[in-house]
């Protein structure tokens, strides 16, 4: 159960587009209305479920500028499991995604109990080049059911690391991206799990692609992005 809720932290993932405010780059659009999906698949290039991300609304305020998503989590049988709005922008000419919304699929695990998330925000400085550090980031995440903690986890990604500069294709599309490396680790009170995982980014349009690896570094599962309407 905790190896999967890992694999699939960063299933969800989205960044933001073109500098706008403070010259931060945006790894996602920014027009109300766009639409963004991320299909998930296991290492046998089976379907999973799916992410359906919509912008629905935007606020510029001086140099900083902020988007509400609303974020529609599926499972393999189309079957919406979680629905939820979250926040990205750039602020002092930084970009920022709050890692709540890289939790994914692993809310398939816990469908019929109450989640709470509290955490960071990831975050993406406007001079972004290869060969960078990224700043680590960690989410509190409980499980309850009945007001009784069933899981009370941390999870940590670290060592995130701009490898290289990359042309990703999928159904969506071709895309310049960032290739970013990371390791993440998930923390109870009597069990670790390690993982690792890249994910590629394009600037102005988010999340591309993402290959998630176990503790032994092989592959486990995928994410593509399969549509973009902005």
């Amino acid at each position: 159960m905790k190896s999967k809720i890992i694999v699939t932290l960063l299933s969800v993932v989205l960044l933001i587009p073109a500098a706008e405010a403070q010259d931060c780059k945006l790894f996602f659009p920014d027009n109300i209305g766009t639409l963004r999906e991320m299909t998930n698949y296991d290492k046998k290039d089976r379907v999973t479920g799916r992410v359906h991300q919509t912008i629905s609304n935007k606020n510029v305020s001086g140099g900083n500028i902020s988007m509400d998503v609303v974020t529609v989590i599926y499972d393999d049988k189309d079957e919406e499991l979680n629905r939820s709005k979250v926040t990205v922008g750039c602020e002092n000419g930084v970009f920022k995604i709050d890692m709540s919304d890289y939790l994914g699929e692993m809310l398939e695990a816990y469908q019929e109990m109450d989640v709470e998330m509290k955490g960071d925000n990831l975050q993406f400085p406007p001079d972004i080049s290869v060969g960078d550090q990224l700043p680590e980031g960690t989410i509190n995440i409980k499980v309850s059911n009945s007001g009784i903690t069933m899981v009370n986890m941390d999870v940590t990604i670290k060592n995130r690391k701009v490898e290289r500069k990359e042309k990703i294709t999928t159904p969506a599309g071709s895309f310049d991206c960032f290739k970013i490396s990371y390791d993440t680790e998930a923390k109870t009170n009597f069990l670790t799990v390690n993982t690792s995982g890249v994910e590629w980014i394009a600037e102005g349009v988010g999340v591309i692609k993402i290959e998630n690896y176990n503790k032994k570094g092989k592959l486990s599962s995928y994410s593509l992005l399969t549509k973009f309407e902005n």
